[in-house]
């Protein structure tokens, strides 16, 4: 996907001993890029892992539907769904 050059930071849950909706796998990473979890997006396909944790660490999360249905905001705290990461740019804008 070409998309190596606009990652600043991969972490794996073996690497921290910990994992997604865990709070700490969302602030390590944030920590690392000295960013705040307000100016920091997620995007997954996890409604759980992804977009519950996202939102725990106080992120803007975004649901990659492609190849699953969303749920409704009422289920989750508020997040964004596309289908393809082409639909990332209209987030950001």
């Amino acid at each position: 996907m070409d998309v190596l050059d606009c990652i600043d930071e991969a972490v794996t849950s073996q690497e921290l001993q910990v994992e997604k909706p865990d709070i700490m796998m969302f602030s390590i990473v944030l920590s690392r890029l000295n960013c705040k979890p307000e100016n920091a997006i997620m995007v997954g396909d996890d409604i759980i892992r992804d977009i519950n944790g996202a939102n725990k660490a106080g992120m803007t999360a975004v649901l990659l539907t492609k190849y699953k249905k969303t749920v409704s905001a009422d289920e989750y705290k508020s997040y964004y769904a596309i289908k393809s990461l082409n639909e990332l740019l209209k987030i950001l804008e």
